[in-house]
């Protein structure tokens, strides 16, 4: 999560409030993968698409996965780790467990990973040049591209439907020593050669995760005090607020492509998997709560 919220650590271990994050609906409806920091290190989890079931997908003691994605056919997903590195690499593991590849090996972070629509491609962020850039590669990890250097902070890419664009978060840097959220955070869309970019959002907001589905963009904004759920066009009209986080911080929106909702984290009073339509009529999938480092609660 680009904003890294932290949670604080009461006693004896036990997590006060866990993360649940970058929640992603399987292509066939039936199972939802998130990132949680549940049972102490943060790793992928799997759940039923209503929140039953939920258990660990990914079990690398000693490591962090974050920021997973389906593959096309739901068969398997891929992810960032620090597993065998001091850095963050992408990596590709079925979803039944048995099969874990990494795609990136070199001096950078490597983040964010996203498959394309057809699925033959994955965009990614990766700091290999010095500083957060758009990159994009094959599936199998090869023919790894930059789109573009840009003077922006950049993060959170999602590929238009067609697949011939990248939305993504330009930042733009903050005052020296302040935080990357004193800065404004607006989205922009650019192509694969990276001759045409445009902004899509405006103001002194900061916009975050942007998903760019059939009926538009879905994003996280503070643009109008905390972070609720909004959706604009892919031309930059018709914003329109969804949620209006009144209980706690809305992040990282997600479509489910088969039902057209949104499926999305929220860090409150009520912290765990939710969902809503465009309309703003919300459900809680998952029911999870942190404990300590040696097991979870499904409530």
């Amino acid at each position: 999560l680009l904003l890294g919220w932290h949670h604080a650590w009461g006693e004896e271990g036990l997590a006060s409030t866990a993360n649940f994050d970058a929640p992603i609906i399987s292509p066939n409806g039936k199972k939802v993968i998130f990132s949680s920091d549940l049972t102490g290190n943060s790793t992928i989890w799997i759940a039923d698409n209503n929140g039953g079931n939920a258990h660990p997908l990914v079990n690398w003691v000693g490591t962090n996965q974050v920021s997973p994605d389906w593959s096309v056919d739901g068969e398997s997903i891929v992810f960032s780790s620090n597993r065998e590195s001091t850095n963050y690499d992408i990596w590709n593991m079925s979803v039944n467990g048995v099969r874990a590849i990494r795609l990136t090996a070199n001096s950078g972070d490597n983040r964010q990973p996203r498959y394309s629509p057809d699925g033959s491609k994955i965009v990614f962020t990766s700091n290999r040049t010095g500083k957060d850039e758009l990159w994009y590669m094959s599936s199998d990890g090869s023919n790894q591209k930059a789109i573009g250097l840009q003077s922006l902070l950049v993060n959170d890419p999602a590929w238009s439907p067609d697949g011939n664009k990248i939305a993504y978060v330009g930042c733009l840097r903050p005052a020296n020593g302040e935080a990357i959220t004193d800065g404004v955070c607006n989205l922009y869309s650019i192509s694969l050669d990276a001759s045409v970019t445009k902004q899509l959002t405006s103001g002194k907001a900061n916009d975050w995760s942007p998903d760019w589905g059939r009926l538009g963009i879905v994003f996280s904004s503070s643009r109008k005090g905390g972070q609720s759920i909004w959706m604009v066009d892919g031309a930059g009209g018709n914003l329109k607020q969804i949620t209006d986080g009144a209980d706690g911080l809305n992040l990282d929106p997600r479509w489910d492509r088969l039902t057209d909702k949104i499926v999305f984290s929220k860090v409150g009073e009520t912290p765990n998997i939710w969902s809503t339509d465009i309309f703003g009529q919300q459900e809680q999938l998952t029911s999870l709560s942190g404990k300590n480092t040696d097991g979870y609660v499904v409530s």
